[in-house]
């Protein structure tokens, strides 16, 4: 079993990881400090650079979403591999959650979005 636990998912704050355990919250608080925690230098870079993608989903000045179904499904396809090396990254003793659907589920609804837009109804 995993001694911290953290859940993910981008917000307004430059980061992904929140301590979801007591264990966690104790030793890197409740918004996760990435240079706190053993990942390569790419690895941080890459949360950075998403992060960065991310930012541009919204105009926050009118509250619209920007980005379309495809741009949608290739940022969950890039979150779902950033899943994957923070996992083998971090090692057996962290435990990384998603806080909403599962990616699977996401992306699934990424395509259903999409055959919603070019159906064509009688």
């Amino acid at each position: 079993m995993a001694l911290y636990e953290f859940t993910f998912h981008f917000t307004h704050a430059d980061g992904c990881l929140w301590g979801a355990n007591d264990a966690a919250k104790r030793e890197y608080g409740y918004f996760i400090d990435i240079n706190k925690l053993p990942l390569s230098d790419n690895t941080k870079e890459e949360i950075h650079n998403l992060y960065r993608e991310y930012d541009t989903r919204f105009d926050w000045s009118i509250m619209v979403e920007l980005w379309g179904w495809r741009k949608k499904h290739q940022f969950r396809q890039k979150t779902k591999n950033l899943l994957k090396v923070l996992s083998d990254e971090l090692g057996e003793n962290y435990t990384i959650k998603t806080d909403r659907k599962s990616l699977a589920d996401a992306v699934q609804a990424s395509w259903e979005e999409k055959d919603q837009l070019y159906s064509v109804k009688p």
